[in-house]
C-alpha cells in the first residue's frame, strides 16, 4: 500500500466524520461509499499478495484481518452481530439495551 492510498483512506474517514458532525448525511454516505470502495481495492491487493507469504503466524494474522475486513464491508445497518471496531471485534453496541 502506497502513501497515496493510505492518505486517501485517512482523508475520506475524516471527511465522513466531518460531514456527520455537520449533519450533511448525504455527503457523509457518499464519502463512506468511496471509502468502502477504497478498502475493497486494498483488500483485493492484499489477497493477491497473500500467495507469496509463507505459512506461519504472519499469514494467520493477515487472514484474520482480511476476514474482519470482509465482514465489515458486507454488513448492513440492521444486521445482528455487527462489527463496531476492527481492533476489538467482540465489542457490542452499548447505547441500546
Amino acid at each position: 500500500m502506497g502513501d497515496g492510498e493510505r492518505a486517501a483512506g485517512t482523508r475520506l474517514a475524516m471527511q465522513a466524520g466531518r460531514y456527520a458532525h455537520a449533519r450533511q448525511f448525504r455527503l457523509m454516505r457518499k464519502a463512506l461509499r468511496r471509502l468502502k470502495g477504497h478498502v475493497g481495492r486494498v483488500r483485493g491487493n492484499i489477497r493477491a499478495w497473500l500467495a507469496s507469504i509463507p505459512a506461519g503466524p504472519l499469514r494467520e494474522r493477515i487472514l484474520d484481518a482480511l476476514a474482519l475486513t470482509g465482514r465489515l464491508l458486507h454488513q448492513r445497518p440492521k444486521d445482528p452481530g455487527k462489527l463496531y471496531a476492527l481492533h476489538a471485534p467482540d465489542v457490542d453496541c452499548i447505547s441500546k439495551w
